[in-house]
């Protein structure tokens, strides 16, 4: 006889619907909405959090995150040296080597372009203590000829006290006005490399032909460069701390 089932009854649970319905679970219904809880519930929501993904597996290439990656430099940073080297160049002291002598104390920071008028034929570049300590005084005697012998090729000589530690910013500030200014003769004072550091910035600034003094204690050094191809020096006498050369232009 079949039995008829009250509406306070509940219909059988089925064996499939018992292993789909976990027990402890508080029932949810499907028109309330899939945000709510049901009220007078105990169940505690954990907050949200990222996971890191799991590593692939096999021979996939795998990914490593991390959460402090360090920042790429930006291509539109000016390096410093280029600002220094232009800030040397703008502070340019222009004069001229003619039929005069000419003494200069090596106090100065300021570089000096010395263009040598076409009347020179030659002149001595004498470099000696002044006896103060680190300074040292220049003179340029120079002989005039009637022929202009350098008519053809403008000479000039730049003198500068660099007064820095950095071989760096000294090889490419000199590479920066070596290309813009074109001289044929640099003399460099307040130089502190000595030896090997001094050959290799010397071969990087790219003169055919240098002469140097290695500093001393507290005396700096000397660095007197130029191009063969443009004149002829040749060092006469000198010692730890004098240099005496003559200047000839190459015809």
């Amino acid at each position: 006889m079949t039995k008829l089932l009250n509406s306070q009854d509940e219909a059988p649970i089925s064996p499939v619907e018992k292993t789909l319905k976990p027990e402890g679970l508080p029932e949810f219904s499907i028109a309330s909405s899939s945000n709510t809880l049901p009220q007078n519930s105990n169940t505690k929501v954990d907050k949200a959090c990222h996971t890191i993904p799991t590593p692939p597996q096999g021979n996939h290439p795998q990914i490593s995150f991390s959460a402090t990656n360090s920042p790429r430099p930006s291509p539109m940073v000016i390096p410093s040296f280029q600002l220094y080297s232009t800030a040397i160049h703008k502070a340019i002291v222009h004069k001229e080597i003619s039929n005069k002598t000419i003494t200069k104390v090596s106090t100065e920071i300021l570089p000096t372009l010395y263009n040598i008028k076409s009347m020179v034929a030659s002149f001595d570049i004498v470099v000696a203590p002044n006896g103060m300590i680190n300074q040292r005084k220049m003179n340029f005697l120079p002989r005039v000829s009637d022929v202009m012998t350098n008519c053809y090729h403008l000479q000039k000589l730049l003198c500068w006290k660099y007064n820095g530690l950095d071989n760096i910013m000294l090889i490419q500030t000199m590479k920066y006005l070596k290309q813009l200014e074109n001289p044929s003769i640099v003399l460099l004072f307040g130089i502190r490399s000595s030896r090997d550091d001094a050959v290799q910035a010397i071969k990087e600034i790219g003169f055919s032909s240098s002469y140097r003094i290695d500093p001393v204690l507290l005396d700096d050094g000397v660095w007197l460069l130029w191009n063969k191809e443009d004149v002829t020096i040749e060092v006469c006498r000198y010692t730890s701390n004098n240099i005496y050369a003559i200047e000839h232009f190459t015809p």
